[in-house]
């Protein structure tokens, strides 16, 4: 939501206007609770997108496994490569929470947090490209066959920078 100039606060409009740069990295962290431990295949916690297919979107997803999550993004309609999380990541009727960090460089390094500790890490093959990003979801993709997220979800929260271990730590132990 967007206030106006005067300082008043929320005047009923949104100035949204997408998601593009994050030269200086990303981070996402939300606090999930899944309603039940099989979760559909290819559900997706995030996903900021360009449009239909791997054109330039970032994604959080629930690849074929039931309690790993995946984070994967593409450069046009290359993807960069995927980092899994360790099993366990997902449990049924259990408040967690989870962080992705993406660095910078040709080659970012990306680390999959669960409640403050590292569940899977490694790098990927490109840089997330500087493009606008007009699609958002939480709980569902761009793509009509995925499954939808069923379960809760609270504080998400988006930066376009790569948190430090120690921010994604304190800021779990803290909510």
């Amino acid at each position: 939501s967007q206030g106006d100039s005067t300082g008043a606060g929320f005047v009923g409009r949104n100035t949204f206007s997408g998601y593009n740069n994050f030269t200086g990295g990303f981070t996402f962290s939300v606090w999930l609770k899944p309603a039940h431990s099989s979760i559909d295949q290819f559900t997706y916690l995030l996903e900021l997108a360009t449009g239909s297919g791997m054109s330039n979107n970032i994604q959080l997803f629930r690849p074929a496994n039931a309690t790993t999550a995946r984070y994967e993004h593409g450069s046009g309609t290359t993807s960069g490569g995927t980092v899994t999380s360790s099993s366990g990541a997902f449990t049924a009727d259990t408040w967690a929470h989870h962080t992705v960090t993406v660095g910078t460089g040709s080659s970012p390094a990306v680390t999959l947090y669960r409640n403050g500790v590292p569940v899977g890490s490694g790098s990927l093959s490109n840089a997330i490209p500087n493009v606008l990003r007009t699609n958002a979801w939480l709980g569902k993709s761009n793509y009509t066959g995925d499954g939808y997220f069923a379960g809760v979800f609270d504080e998400a929260r988006i930066a376009n920078i790569a948190r430090t271990a120690d921010y994604v730590k304190l800021e779990y132990e803290t909510q």
